[in-house]
């Protein structure tokens, strides 16, 4: 990843917009960043960071502090970095969550964290702009923009942050961290996620080996003890017992079977005699329900033979009935004819009156023939108008399309005359509030210069109110705390001398003369302590005292070192606004004046091109001259239409004078031909109509009549008819000796007569068939005994019980001798095959443990493969840190360890001048640096040549340069810029950031960051 320029708005210390453009100094190779401390230089770092991954370079750094303290509260926070991959080039934008102005009302909204992608493959930087950065290959989404970055660089924050820029003070933690902190770091740069998941692999096969045999193990004794067995030697033994019980069980089944069918038998027989018996019973009951029924059977069979007399009468009933019926039917007609004979004669009377009528109104036919022939001949007269008229049409038609024509041009001079006065008028007044604009945007200007110099004198004075408040707060705790440590000194000491004492009689009582002193070694003990020995508890209170005292001390230390630290920051802050002058008003007065002037500004409206008007009124004043002279015209077109129109009309009034006023039109006089030729038709049709109506009357009369005629002979007929039917039906009844009343109530009973007749013969052959059954049921139970069932069906019962106990714990034992031998071909097969399992999985369980670290070293297959890539980096560390030390030093990767913890990544430093290797940790500040800065120029080095897709065209490397100002003077920092300049000469550019002095000197292409009351700006330096 090549930089080419990154846009910082509003931005960390940066109140505007800042621009660094990377292609001279890339093109240089190695280059600075220079700034005072505070400045801002890492906040370049910050910018570039936070573009490519949404976060500062420095971890900790909440992204939210990213927005400037100096910046305008309209301008939004947003970085733009330009970058080369190859051949590629790419532009991403982006902007934090951010509190903004609303756009409507008061008040502020938040922004939420967006970004942009864009491939600017084939565009200059100069074309690339707000509006082109190229196709767009993701946007708005921070997450999907982010994963984009990182597919195209290869890497991710993390990684960033340890190859590319190589911040204050990383990578000395990175030389002097352990193994498990370092193996965290490789694992990110390197992809050694094979050995991992092969690892991880083997370890799950393994376990999962383990894990199935111990868990078939357990179902089988979990089988086993859940039988009531120990071991397998007791299973045998118990199918063994099973077996045995079985066998006793089937033989008791089958005596309990025996037993139950011969109570089946007995009981069998039992029943069929009982049902004989039953059966017995049964045909003497039906026997005797027959004949107390055979009375009314007696009598239903009378009935039936009544009923057959009666259904032969049906026949000469139902010619009785249809006579009747004919004879009715024939009446109806009679009356029907009546009335048609009365209707005929009324309508023939009628009709012949209408007739007569209409031969008086005949001779009105002819007097319409005769107006027809008088409008025939007006229409040929009005046909030869037709002409005439059409001419005086067209005339008036032109007279008032002219005229027309000049009313329009009227009006569309008027709207151009009143377009012209208000155009003057605009222009007048667009002249006014142009002059006043300027003016006002002038005193804007100047008052927002005014109003970010009172800010920053603000800004400063509150920091100057708050270093004070802290300087007097720090300096308070301070005086405090040297109280408590005096009084906490003097509790000490007084402790201390209780405790000397007791010690000291403690000591007096052991001394012996001639012995000698524990303490001194003299045998003379002239003067030994006296007194009464208590010192119960004072060890413990003099180590209290002491704990006491050294943690007021550190207090006293802590408090002494903040209050110095206020002190200083007071007085920087004071020396920065000593000499500056306090604005006339405060930033609030200012900002208030700003908004009344840009209310004033406001209220003029949007600008107004007034040369634009002014030409619009010139065009407007051309158009209106030519339109009044196009008017001119048509006045005269106009009056000539006129003239035409009037001549035509007369011609036209003279040929109509002959012609009546109401037929003067085509319309009227053929309206009033229609008229007179429907009265015409209406007079010849009324007479027709008239004479067939009476023809027709006349006719229907004399059929009516005929048919009148008829309908009396019928009805005559009809009555002779039912009069013999009558006599023939008594004649019958007589017969068969019924009334006529007999016959009516015996009628409804006939429609039943098969099922009473059947019902008799029924009776009859069940009475008969019940007695031939009691006969039958008599003869075989002779010589038969009736028993009682209930005894025999208990006895049943109880054998079927026993049988089905006996049943029962035949398949119980049964069963249990199956399931008991199933259980041990079970066992007996998962045994075998666990047994092959552990075999089979033995060497890949030892292999899987080696790879996870069960080894002499604790080492794994992973952290194996880290060593490997590890050992390169260390390789290509020490090809920079022997020309920057002198070929003194050469790091050395440290295997052997003691402990249980990880091992194999360890780093030592090989001393040429000692020939000894010691632990990183014994370096001096710049030797650290040193070493470290050569690691992490090997670690960019091998990831680059092991990733194909990892392009380290630049890195940073951000301070560290004042460890060596001290040993300058043995051409450290000589040494260090050496390797630096030949690491540029291998297709690589460097960027340094530093404030020391030496390495400015030594490197004058760059950028300098320069701080001030409002914010920090960004130069460009290129050397002469």
């Amino acid at each position: 990843m090549r930089p080419v320029r990154l846009t910082l708005q509003a931005f960390g210390p940066f109140a505007a917009t800042e621009i660094v453009d990377f292609r001279d100094a890339i093109e240089v190779g190695l280059f600075g960043i220079y700034g005072k401390t505070g400045a801002g230089k890492s906040s370049i770092f910050s910018g570039m960071t936070f573009a490519l991954f949404g976060e500062p370079a420095r971890p900790e750094q909440d992204p939210g502090s990213l927005r400037s303290d100096h910046a305008n509260v309209e301008m939004l926070t947003e970085v733009e970095f330009v970058f080369d991959i190859g051949e590629r080039r790419y532009v991403v934008r982006r902007r934090p969550e951010q509190s903004r102005p609303k756009q409507r009302g008061t008040g502020e909204t938040r922004s939420p964290h967006e970004a942009w992608l864009f491939d600017a493959t084939g565009l200059t930087l100069e074309e690339i702009s707000g509006g082109n950065c190229g196709k767009i290959i993701a946007e708005r989404k921070t997450g999907v923009v982010e994963a984009e970055i990182k597919n195209l660089l290869g890497y991710g924050v993390e990684q960033f942050r340890q190859i590319v820029l190589l911040p204050q003070g990383r990578f000395e933690a990175f030389l002097a961290a352990n193994t498990k902190d370092r193996l965290a770091i490789l694992r990110s740069l390197f992809d050694v996620s094979l050995y991992r998941r092969l690892t991880a692999k083997m370890k799950a096969t393994a376990e999962d080996a383990e894990r199935e045999v111990r868990s078939e193990r357990e179902i089988c004794s979990r089988l086993l003890f859940t039988e009531g067995f120990e071991s397998a030697e007791t299973l045998t033994a118990g199918i063994e017992r099973a077996g045995e019980t079985r066998n006793d069980a089937v033989n008791e089944e089958s005596s309990a079977s025996n037993a139950l069918a011969q109570a089946r038998t007995t009981l069998d027989q039992a029943r069929d005699v009982e049902k004989l018996f039953v059966a017995i019973e049964a045909a003497q009951a039906d026997v005797a329900g027959f004949a107390a029924a055979a009375p009314e059977i007696e009598q239903l069979a009378q009935r039936v033979a009544a009923l057959e007399r009666a259904r032969s009468l049906l026949d000469v009933e139902a010619h009785v009935r249809e006579a009747q019926a004919g004879l009715k039917e024939a009446l109806a007609k009679n009356a029907k004819c009546e009335a048609i004979v009365i209707d005929a004669r009324n309508k023939s009377r009628q009709a012949t009156e209408t007739l007569a009528s209409e031969t008086a109104l005949s001779g009105e036919i002819g007097q319409l023939h005769n107006a027809l022939e008088a409008l025939s001949r007006l229409r040929v007269i009005l046909e030869k108008s037709a002409l005439a008229e059409a001419e005086a049409q067209k005339s008036s038609l032109a007279f008032k399309t002219q005229e027309a024509a000049v009313a329009e041009a009227e009006r569309d001079l008027a709207k151009r005359a009143a377009e012209r006065d208000r155009l003057a008028l605009e222009l007048q007044t667009a002249r006014a509030n142009e002059e006043q604009r300027q003016v006002v945007s002038q005193h804007v200007a100047q008052l927002t210069a005014a109003c970010h110099t009172a800010i920053a004198y603000e800004k400063g004075m509150a920091g100057i109110d708050a270093a004070a408040r802290q300087a007097v707060d720090a300096q308070t705790r301070h005086d405090e705390a040297k109280d408590l440590l005096q009084a906490v000194q003097a509790a000490l000491q007084a402790a201390e001398h209780q405790l000397a004492e007791a010690q000291a009689l403690h000591l007096a009582q052991k001394l012996v003369d001639g012995a000698p002193c524990p303490v001194c070694g003299a045998t003379h003990h002239p003067s030994p302590a006296t007194g009464h020995l208590e010192n119960s508890g004072l060890d413990a209170a003099f180590r209290r005292a002491r704990q006491h005292y050294e943690q007021a001390q550190l207090a006293e230390r802590e408090w002494d070192r903040k209050s110095t630290s206020a002190r200083e920051i007071l007085s920087e802050r004071r020396s920065q606004w000593i000499n500056v002058e306090p604005p006339e008003q405060s930033s609030a007065e200012i900002g208030a004046q700003i908004e009344t002037c840009k209310e004033a500004i406001k209220a003029l409206g949007e600008g107004v091109d007034v040369a634009n008007l002014d030409r619009l009124l010139q065009q407007l004043g051309q158009q209106l001259d030519a339109e009044q002279q196009a008017l001119t015209q048509l006045h005269r077109a106009a009056q000539d239409a006129k003239t035409a129109m009037a001549v035509a009309q007369s011609r036209y009034i003279e040929m109509l004078a002959d012609i009546p006023e109401n037929l003067r039109t085509l319309t009227a006089l053929n309206a009033s031909v229609a008229l007179k030729q429907k009265a015409l038709l209406a007079r010849q049709t009324a007479f027709d109509k008239a004479k067939e109506q009476a023809t027709a009357a006349r006719e229907a009369l004399i059929v009516a009549e005929r048919d009148m005629q008829a309908a009396t002979d019928a009805v005559t007929l009809q009555r002779t008819r039912l009069d013999k039917s009558q006599q023939t039906f008594a004649a019958r009844l007589s017969a068969v000796q019924l009334t006529e009343e007999d016959f009516q109530a015996l009628k409804p009973g006939i429609v039943d007569i098969q099922r009473d007749r059947d019902r008799v013969e029924q009776h009859r052959q069940q009475w008969m068939a019940a007695q031939q059954a009691v006969a039958n049921c008599q003869s075989k139970t002779l010589g038969l005994t009736r028993r009682d069932l209930a005894p025999l069906e208990e006895h049943c019962a109880i054998a079927a019980k026993e049988h089905e106990a006996a049943q029962e714990r035949r398949l119980k034992a049964e069963a249990l001798w199956n399931q008991l031998r199933r259980l041990r071909e079970k066992i007996e097969t998962t045994l075998e095959r666990l047994e092959r399992l552990e075999q089979s999985s033995g060497p890949l369980r030892r292999l899987a443990a080696l790879f996870d670290g069960k080894n002499s070293q604790n080492l794994d297959l992973e952290t194996f493969a880290i060593g490997a890539m590890f050992d390169q980096v260390l390789n290509a560390a020490n090809l920079r840190l022997g020309p920057m030390t002198g070929h003194r030093y050469h790091l050395e990767r440290e295997i052997e360890l003691s402990g249980r913890g990880r091992r194999g990544l360890g780093i030592r430093v090989s001393d040429v001048y000692t020939g000894k290797s010691r632990p990183t940790s014994t370096l001096s500040g710049g030797e650290s640096f040193i070493a470290a800065l050569a690691l992490a120029l090997g670690l960019a080095d091998v990831v680059e040549s092991s990733s194909g897709k990892v392009q380290l065209d630049t890195i940073f490397i951000d301070e560290g340069f004042g460890s060596l100002d001290a040993e300058s003077g043995t051409g450290t920092l000589d040494q260090v810029l050496d390797v630096l300049n030949t690491l540029v000469s291998n297709r690589r550019a460097v960027g340094l950031i530093s404030h020391v002095r030496e390495v400015q000197e030594a490197i004058p292409n760059g950028f300098y960051v320069d701080r001030g009351l409002s914010g920090s700006t960004i130069q460009t330096r290129n050397a002469l």
